[in-house]
C-alpha cells in the first residue's frame, strides 16, 4: 500500500506576534516482499513561517520572535517474522531541520534586538528489537542509538555579537520488557533500561532506569492500575522509537530536553459499568530532573502532581425515542488538575515557579444512522500560579501572582457521506470568544483551547 498526504494551514493568529503558516508533505510507502517480511518506508516535509512571543508572561521582556523553519524527515523501517512465537523489528530514522529565528524589536527590548540565530540539527536514529510472546508471556529486548548534531549562529549587531557554536550530542540504551499473566485479570509488566549520553559541553551520564506496572480486575469490570517509571530523555528523530510508549497506561515518553531525568510514579483506578457507563480517576507524580554539564553531574528538579477523573455514558436509544426519534448519545464529564512547582533559579522558558490550572469539561454528542452527529462541550478553567518576573530599576527577580477563571464553549456539526465515503464537518471554537486570559499554555505547539473565536469547516474523503 502507499500513501500521499499534503496539508496547508495558515491563519493571522489570535493576537498581535501568533501568525502562523505551515505546508507538510507525507508519502508513506508499505509492502510485504515475502510472507514473513515487511518493509515501511516514510518521508515528511514540513514548513513553518509563524510569530510567537518568548517569555509570553514578561510584561517587557516577552521578546517577540519570527521563526521560518524547513525540516526533512526520512524513516524506514523493517519486520520480520522468525516465528510464530518470534519477531525482529528494525526502524532508521533521520531528520535534518533548518531554523531561522529573529528577535523582534519592542518598545522595551531595544537593547537586544533585532538578533538572528539560524540554527542547522541533523539527527540520526537506529533502533533494533526482539520480541517473543506466547500465551501468557511476551518479553522484547531493545537496542537504541541517537546521534544529534547542531550547528548554532547568533548574530546582535546592535551589541557587537557573532557567535558560532557546534553541538554533539549522543545517547545509547539497551532496555528489556516483560509482560506475565499469571492469573485471569491480573497483569504485570516489568522493564529495565540503561543508559549513556554524554554531549561536548560535558556532560556524561549513565543511568539504569527500573520500570513496573501492573493491571489487576479487582472486581468484573474494576481495574487497578499501578506504575513506577524512571526513564530519561534521549532525541527521537520525528518521535519514532520501539520501545514501549506506555507502562499500565502511563505514559513515560515526553517531549522534553534531552538529557532530562524523569521519575514518575501513578495509580488508577477504570470501572466499567453496566448500561454504558463507565468512570474512572487516576494520579501521579513526576520529578524531572535537569543535569549539569560535567562527567558527575548533579540535578536540578522540578516537580508535577496530576490528577484525573472522567464519566462516560452511552444513551441508549429507547431513553430518546420518544423526544429524539432515531437517534443516540453520549454524555462525557471529566476534571483535571496539574500542580507544577520549580526552583526560582529555574523556572524554564515559562517564568513560573509555581501553576496549577484545572478544567472541568462537560460534553455531549448525538448521532443518528442517516449520518448526523452533533458535539457540545463546555470547558470551565481555573488556574492560580506565580511568575518570576525581571525588575529593570533593581535587576532582580520578583514574585508576581496571577489567577482567572473563565468557561469556554465548542460545538461541530457533522454529516458523514453515504457508504463511509467521508464526512463534512462544520465547527467552532471559543465560540464565547474569551480573550485576555491569565490562562498559560504549558504546550504552545499543541494548545488545549482556542484563545479567540475560531470557526473552521473540514472535509475528509475516503477512496
Amino acid at each position: 500500500g502507499w500513501s500521499l498526504s499534503h496539508l496547508h494551514f495558515r491563519t493571522e493568529g489570535f493576537g498581535e506576534f501568533l501568525r502562523l503558516d505551515n505546508t507538510v508533505w507525507r508519502g508513506v510507502l508499505q509492502a510485504d516482499i515475502s510472507p514473513a517480511t515487511r518493509v515501511h518506508l516514510e518521508g515528511r516535509e514540513y514548513d513553518s513561517d509563524r510569530l510567537s512571543i518568548l517569555n509570553p508572561a514578561d510584561p517587557f521582556n516577552y521578546t517577540p520572535r519570527k521563526i521560518d523553519q524547513h525540516q526533512v524527515t526520512w524513516r524506514f523501517g523493517l519486520h520480520q517474522r522468525i516465528s510464530d512465537s518470534q519477531e525482529l523489528l528494525f526502524v532508521h530514522a533521520a531528520d535534518y531541520a533548518k531554523y531561522t529565528i529573529d528577535d523582534l524589536v519592542t518598545p522595551y527590548n531595544p537593547p537586544y534586538a533585532p538578533a538572528r540565530r539560524s540554527v542547522r540539527d541533523r539527527v540520526y536514529a537506529p533502533e533494533m528489537q526482539y520480541r517473543y510472546h506466547v500465551a501468557t508471556f511476551d518479553f522484547l529486548i531493545g537496542q537504541a542509538y541517537v546521534r544529534a548534531e547542531e550547528d548554532n549562529d547568533y548574530d546582535a549587531p546592535d551589541l557587537g555579537l557573532m557567535t558560532n557554536e557546534v553541538s554533539l550530542s549522543t545517547a545509547r540504551a539497551h532496555y528489556g520488557y516483560a509482560r506475565w499473566t499469571p492469573l485471569s485479570g491480573l497483569n504485570l509488566e516489568l522493564g529495565l533500561a540503561r543508559e549513556r549520553q554524554q554531549n561536548k559541553s560535558g556532560l556524561n551520564q549513565r543511568l539504569t532506569s527500573p520500570k513496573f506496572g501492573l493491571r489487576w480486575e479487582l472486581i468484573p469490570g474494576g481495574t487497578l492500575r499501578l506504575a513506577s517509571i524512571r526513564g530519561v530523555n534521549r532525541f527521537q528523530a520525528s518521535g519514532a522509537t520501539l520501545e514501549p510508549a506506555q507502562v499500565a497506561g502511563f505514559n513515560q515518553f515526553y517531549d522534553d530536553r534531552f538529557s532530562r531525568r524523569t521519575v514518575r510514579r501513578g495509580v488508577a483506578w477504570d470501572q466499567r459499568l453496566a448500561q454504558g457507563v463507565s468512570w474512572g480517576i487516576e494520579t501521579s507524580r513526576r520529578e524531572i530532573g535537569d543535569p549539569s554539564e560535567s562527567a558527575t553531574p548533579s540535578y536540578t528538579w522540578w516537580h508535577e502532581r496530576q490528577t484525573r477523573a472522567y464519566a462516560n455514558w452511552a444513551i441508549p436509544s429507547a431513553l430518546l425515542k420518544e423526544s429524539l426519534p432515531g437517534w443516540e448519545g453520549a454524555l462525557s464529564l471529566s476534571h483535571d488538575r496539574t500542580s507544577y512547582l520549580r526552583p526560582a533559579n529555574d523556572t524554564g522558558a515559562e517564568q513560573i515557579s509555581d501553576y496549577t490550572p484545572r478544567h472541568l469539561r462537560i460534553g455531549a454528542k448525538l448521532f443518528q444512522a442517516s449520518g448526523f452527529e452533533f458535539d457540545l462541550a463546555a470547558t470551565k478553567i481555573r488556574d492560580h500560579g506565580t511568575y518570576q518576573l525581571n525588575d529593570f530599576n533593581t535587576f532582580e527577580l520578583y514574585a508576581q501572582p496571577f489567577s482567572d477563571s473563565f468557561w469556554v464553549w465548542d460545538a461541530a456539526l457533522s454529516y458523514q457521506l453515504p457508504g463511509k465515503r467521508g464526512k463534512i464537518t462544520l465547527g467552532g471554537l471559543n465560540l464565547g470568544d474569551r480573550r485576555n486570559s491569565q490562562y498559560l499554555e504549558m504546550d504552545p505547539l499543541a494548545p488545549r483551547f482556542a484563545s479567540a473565536r475560531y470557526v473552521y469547516g473540514k472535509l475528509l474523503l475516503n477512496f
